[in-house]
């Protein structure tokens, strides 16, 4: 039987640092999720209750769909929007923290942050791309990535923003790479959308990881017959508690 597997690798120095290792993201649910309840009441009408997003199933597919990849060392960003020099350090400055002066020296072999790395605007089109605009015409800031992502022949990965889980802080942007065959880590340039001191700590999330399998699509248009709308009606109607989750809603296993 095929197992669909997803690796991650890195330098074996990283091996030991066991929470700095990618994990599913239903391990990363924002706490304004988790303590949400599943349903709610109508203002003035107790007894009368509501399904909250909690009882979504696509909501919930899609948050706690793929793996996590966290920021392998603490990031400070001093980021100032209205300085016009983009690259001037008064604008954004970044340091990057770290104890051990040899994990230092060795930040390039291990593909880590002890310095700024980014994108100037005009590599996106300057101020004609909508990504620039939202990151104030400044230089586009890069989280580095230790782990190489490998999948199975005929699968690529998604590096995207944590679905349904936004940062107010920064936006990765996302791209698609075909890591069957590619053996380089990917790394994440963000939109900064937080000024002045901040920072990403190490351990935090920076990219949601999805693997999927590549196809050759085509798409067609056509009409429902009124046939057909009835009967998928009468069965939405007559199965309406928990109709998707009981009669369409497949389970999927991220581990």
């Amino acid at each position: 039987m095929f197992e669909r597997k997803i690796k991650f690798l890195a330098p074996s120095i990283l091996m030991d640092d066991k929470k700095l290792h990618p994990e599913p993201t239903n391990k990363f649910l924002p706490e304004w999720f988790k303590e949400l309840p599943l349903s709610y009441s109508s203002i003035g009408k107790k007894n009368h209750l509501h399904k909250t997003i909690k009882s979504c199933m696509p909501f919930l597919d899609a948050i706690k769909t793929g793996y996590v990849i966290k920021a392998s060392t603490d990031i400070y960003f001093n980021h100032n929007f209205d300085n016009p020099d983009i690259n001037n350090e008064k604008d954004t400055h970044i340091i990057t923290k770290t104890q051990d002066y040899q994990l230092v020296l060795a930040s390039k072999r291990l593909n880590i942050n002890t310095g700024g790395e980014g994108h100037d605007p005009e590599q996106l089109g300057g101020n004609k791309c909508p990504f620039v605009h939202d990151n104030k015409g400044k230089r586009f800031f890069k989280i580095l990535n230790p782990w190489v992502v490998k999948t199975p022949p005929g699968y690529s990965t998604l590096f995207i923003q944590h679905f349904n889980n936004p940062d107010k802080r920064f936006t990765p942007i996302a791209g698609i790479v075909d890591t069957d065959v590619f053996n380089l880590p990917v790394n994440f340039p963000i939109i900064m959308h937080q000024e002045g001191e901040w920072l990403i700590k190490k351990y935090e999330p920076v990219i949601c990881v999805f693997p999927f399998k590549r196809d050759d699509w085509k798409h067609e248009i056509k009409s429902l017959s009124m046939e057909e709308i009835d009967k998928e009606n009468f069965t939405y109607f007559t199965h309406f508690h928990s109709y998707y989750k009981n009669l369409i809603w497949k389970v999927k296993k991220w581990i």
